[in-house]
């Protein structure tokens, strides 16, 4: 069918793909009774270019714009939840973070390593492992209405794992340059900028959204709505006009907005109004992407890859227990919670501005597998962790 669709626009292309991917969605949701998220997922691959080819691969990536803006809406969610003064006091968990991104950059790239990649390209496909996926946690969330101590820590650990990656994405990003021989300042431009670059769109955007909700006033509530999207689709489209990592300053934003409203213009807990439908948009997209053909040539690496991720980020919790107030088995749902691995990761590499990176296919390969099998996997065990450890409301 998607050679009879040759030409269409990203907005008819986003519209289709939601359509088909909803009724798909729902018609194995019904069926198979998965999880609403694994749903949408494998009603994204149904339709998608990999199954029944409903839409071809060139239309499925003309909506990448709006998923841009649909990841950086769940960043943001994740990071207007972060309160840094809490997390300040609570510092085991920050300390597990960065233990837990130390080890998972170490022993991915010695495990990858080990199989022949450059060390370079290790890393690189190391730090695409550092995040959880935030879109489908707050899906979970929202879907089995979790709270409390187990949930308050993943939110935190989800966040810091993303501002992790995405710190060594670009160090791993300027090493790969430089080992294939590009000058210092294209070192510069294409790796420590877009960081930089973010980490200032995200606090400046924020500290100037702050002042506007103040003088919109706390009643203007869909206007202050309205302000939020605003500064979020710009970080989306700064991302494609500038070498900047949008997804990093919308949770920069997110950050900025919680931790400086002493105002509480913004910070009030009720989500953007449209975030649910664009999490459900990112989750058929993503399910597009899934090519079982990878299965084969990338699926035992990939097992590997997810084994040594669980146990990076299970270990530091069990060694900081005692100061974070979860024992036993709760350190071990805290781990498969964060199963998921961002829908975004496997994207850093298909960034505008790092249209002349070289990596090997097989590189793709491993990133879009561990993508597959962490996110069709992730939301039952993630469902099960919180619900483990009585946190599950429904």
């Amino acid at each position: 069918m998607s050679t009879l669709l040759p030409h269409l626009s990203p907005l008819t292309a986003f519209g289709l793909l939601l359509l088909l991917g909803v009724v798909a969605g729902q018609l194995i949701f019904r069926t198979a009774r998965l999880p609403g998220v694994t749903s949408y997922l494998l009603g994204g691959f149904l339709i998608g270019p990999h199954a029944l080819d409903l839409l071809g691969a060139p239309l499925i990536q003309s909506t990448q714009p709006v998923m841009q803006l649909a990841l950086g809406l769940a960043l943001f969610e994740v990071g207007r939840r972060i309160d840094l003064a809490w997390l300040w006091r609570e510092r085991h968990i920050l300390a597990a973070s960065l233990a837990s991104s130390a080890l998972l950059g170490g022993v991915l790239g010695l495990y990858l390593t080990g199989l022949g990649w450059p060390a370079s390209q290790a890393l690189l496909l190391a730090s695409l492992g550092m995040g959880s996926a935030p879109a489908v946690l707050l899906s979970i969330l929202r879907d089995i209405r979790a709270e409390g101590l187990l949930t308050e820590r993943l939110l935190a650990l989800t966040g810091l794992g993303n501002l992790a990656g995405f710190a060594c994405f670009a160090l791993a990003l300027g090493w790969l340059q430089a080992s294939q021989g590009a000058s210092p300042a294209t070192v510069f431009s294409q790796a420590a900028l877009p960081l930089l670059a973010a980490l200032l769109a995200g606090l400046v955007l924020g500290v100037l959204t702050l002042h506007l909700s103040k003088w919109l006033g706390y009643r203007q509530y869909v206007a202050r709505q309205a302000l939020l999207l605003g500064g979020l689709t710009l970080l989306t489209g700064l991302g494609g006009e500038l070498a900047l990592l949008p997804a990093l300053a919308a949770l920069v934003y997110g950050l900025t907005v919680r931790n400086l409203d002493r105002h509480y213009a913004v910070t009030e807990p009720a989500p953007l109004n449209w975030t649910p439908i664009l999490l459900i948009a990112l989750f058929i997209f993503t399910g597009s992407q899934f090519d079982w053909r990878l299965l084969p040539q990338a699926g035992l690496v990939a097992a590997g890859y997810i084994a040594l991720r669980l146990l990076c980020q299970w270990l530091p919790l069990v060694l900081l227990a005692r100061r974070s107030g979860l024992h036993g088995r709760r350190t071990l749902w805290l781990a498969l919670a964060q199963t998921p691995m961002s829908s975004g990761a496997p994207g850093l590499l298909l960034l505008p501005w790092l249209g002349s990176l070289l990596l090997p296919a097989g590189s793709m390969a491993l990133a879009i597998t561990v993508l597959t099998l962490t996110e069709l996997a992730g939301p039952s065990l993630t469902q099960l962790a919180l619900r483990q450890a009585g946190e599950a409301s429904d």
